[in-house]
C-alpha cells in the first residue's frame, strides 16, 4: 500500500460513516454537530457546562451556543443553574432516548466496518490512529 493513500482512506471512511448516520439523524431532523453534542452529553450523565462541550465537540463556541439552542426547542437538551459553574447542559429524558439510539447506530456501523477484524488487530488500529492523532496535534502546537 502505498501510504500517500492513507488520508484518501480516511476520508472514504468519514464519508460512509456520515452517510450512514445522516439517514438516521434526518429521521430525526438533526443535523451532525446536534447529534455529537447529544453524544458527548449523553457520555457525560451529570451534564457540561457550555465552554466544556465547546471543547469537547471542538467548534467554535457560536456553533455549540446555536447547536444546543436548537436541541432545547427539540426537547433533548435543557439549561440547569449550576451554582458552582454557571449553567449546566443535560439530556432531558427524550434525549437520553435519542442519544442511546444514535449511539447504538454508531456501534453496530462500526460493527460492520470491522466485521473481518480479530480482536487484536482492532485493538491495534485503534492505537495507532490514537497515535496519528497525537502527531497531528502536536504539529498544530508548533
Amino acid at each position: 500500500m502505498d501510504i500517500d493513500t492513507l488520508p484518501i482512506y480516511l476520508d472514504q471512511i468519514k464519508k460512509q460513516m456520515k452517510k450512514n448516520n445522516n439517514v438516521f439523524l434526518s429521521s430525526l431532523s438533526l443535523t451532525h454537530i446536534q447529534a455529537m453534542h447529544l453524544m458527548y452529553l449523553f457520555q457525560n450523565k451529570e451534564g457540561l457546562t457550555l465552554n466544556e462541550l465547546t471543547k469537547m465537540v471542538d467548534i467554535n463556541k457560536a456553533n455549540t451556543t446555536r447547536a444546543i439552542k436548537d436541541l432545547i426547542i427539540k426537547g433533548y437538551v435543557t439549561k440547569e443553574n449550576d451554582k458552582i459553574r454557571g449553567f449546566k447542559i443535560k439530556l432531558t429524558d427524550n434525549g437520553k432516548n435519542i442519544a442511546k439510539r444514535f449511539y447504538q447506530k454508531r456501534h453496530n456501523n462500526i460493527k460492520i466496518m470491522l466485521t473481518n477484524f480479530t480482536n487484536q488487530e482492532k485493538k491495534q488500529m485503534l492505537l495507532l490512529m490514537k497515535k496519528i492523532v497525537n502527531n497531528l496535534n502536536k504539529e498544530d502546537e508548533h
